[in-house]
């Protein structure tokens, strides 16, 4: 269904959140119907408080980052100050994936 890219295919972190961005707005309501009763979302869409996005929702994006940077998130990540907006999810998970040695 998706075209997923691990994030060292992304060359920058803007191209990481339109990615993610795009995934929101045309994949996630396929899979998950309730996503597509919001108009599309921007970066700063508070996802949650604006944006209809649930818990199920967050399932699919977690989904999505672990294919995206080729790890699984710990319980640790996955709590709603890190999942509030597009820029916040991306910045934290292009800069821990950035950061880590080049194998």
């Amino acid at each position: 269904m998706n075209s997923l890219r691990p994030l060292k295919a992304f060359r920058t972190r803007e191209e990481f959140a339109k990615a993610l961005l795009d995934y929101i707005d045309t994949e996630l309501p396929i899979v998950h119907p309730k996503a597509a009763s919001h108009k599309p979302f921007e970066n700063s869409t508070l996802l949650f408080e604006e944006g209809g996005i649930d818990s199920l929702s967050i399932i699919h994006i977690v989904s999505f980052l672990e294919a995206a940077i080729g790890d699984t998130l710990s319980l640790h990540d996955i709590n709603m100050k890190n999942f509030r907006t597009v820029d916040e999810i991306a910045d934290l998970f292009w800069l821990r994936k950035k950061h880590e040695p080049e194998s």
